[in-house]
């Protein structure tokens, strides 16, 4: 499961409805407004539009820069927005917000000691700020530092017990760190949170599979695929439960599902080449194996495996 995914959608809302400053100048706070209703209605087009229309009425307001490189993350310019992010905080160094949201591009792009250096600032300047924990509990996640993450989401739900994200985050930690009861007790609060959340039952799933609850876990994970269909990691993690319980041909038709809907899932392709390794496809399995190691390279079980079935061959 992937907590960091509810990362974007979450900051960009929160900081356009509540860090949204007054301005002065006439003229500027009605494209500010209007940019604001815009990306809330999903027009990133309009909203980039009208922001970058109140940057050009007064590009010396910090608050004006950060809005306009929120809308340009979801249209994509990475470049634009970290150009305006990096404005703002000249603009005024104390803008928590700023750091925060830079922090998450620079996680974007793949600078993780950038990030962790805005996430340590934003969190100086407002211990209090729950959202600049989040983020950081999400790098530490990314980077396995799962004691750092775990502290963090624990400080977010600290500051803010209804935070959903934070327990989706802080019962896959407890999953890794074989907590399976402290995770379940984490996903249930998530879905008590939030109805409906298709992570949440991928993460009892996941908890369950480890139990060998494999009846349970094939239910959380149907569920998970009723609620969000499109859910690669779903039909990944069904098809896992699948092969346990024998049912091959369902499990690789899940695991195709899953690279259907992400071609660059290097976790479905190990898994699918598990499957087809069992049902005597060693060519195929292969094909997986290093289809894997090549998304994933590092990954020292998938180098493991494809090194097992190239054997496998030649012995044949």
């Amino acid at each position: 499961m992937k907590s960091q995914i509810l990362f974007p959608g979450l900051f960009c809302v929160l900081v356009l409805t509540l860090a949204w400053p007054a301005m002065a100048q006439p003229g500027t706070n009605d494209y500010l407004t209007s940019g604001r209703a815009k990306f809330q209605a999903g027009n990133l087009e309009g909203a980039l539009a009208d922001l970058e229309k109140a940057v050009e009425l007064k590009p010396d307001d910090a608050f004006t820069r950060m809005a306009c490189g929120i809308a340009m993350v979801q249209k994509g310019d990475l470049a634009g927005a970290l150009t305006n992010f990096d404005k703002a905080i000249e603009l005024k160094p104390d803008l928590t917000e700023a750091y925060t949201l830079r922090g998450k591009l620079k996680l974007r792009q793949g600078d993780f000691t950038g990030a962790l250096a805005d996430y340590d600032k934003a969190i100086e300047l407002d211990p209090s700020s729950w959202q600049s924990y989040y983020a950081r509990g999400v790098l530490k996640w990314r980077k396995a530092d799962l004691n750092g993450a775990l502290a963090d989401y624990n400080k977010v739900i600290g500051l803010t017990p209804n935070c959903e994200p934070a327990f989706l985050g802080r019962g896959e930690i407890k999953r890794l760190q074989n907590d399976p009861e402290g995770a379940l007790a984490d996903f249930r609060k998530a879905s008590e949170l939030q109805p409906g959340d298709a992570d949440a039952f991928i993460g009892t799933g996941s908890v369950k599979q480890g139990k060998g609850d494999l009846d349970g876990a094939l239910a959380d994970f149907n569920q998970a695929i009723k609620l969000k269909p499109n859910s690669a990691d779903a039909y990944k993690d069904r098809g896992v439960t699948r092969a346990r319980r024998g049912e091959m041909a369902e499990a690789l038709a899940d695991e195709n599902k899953a690279i259907e809907l992400s071609p660059n899932f290097a976790s479905a392709y190990f898994m699918r080449s598990g499957v087809k390794q069992v049902g005597g496809d060693l060519n195929g399995a292969l094909a997986d194996a290093e289809k894997a190691v090549a998304l994933d390279p590092n990954n020292q079980n998938y180098q493991a495996a494809r090194d097992a079935i190239q054997t496998q061959l030649q012995n044949k």
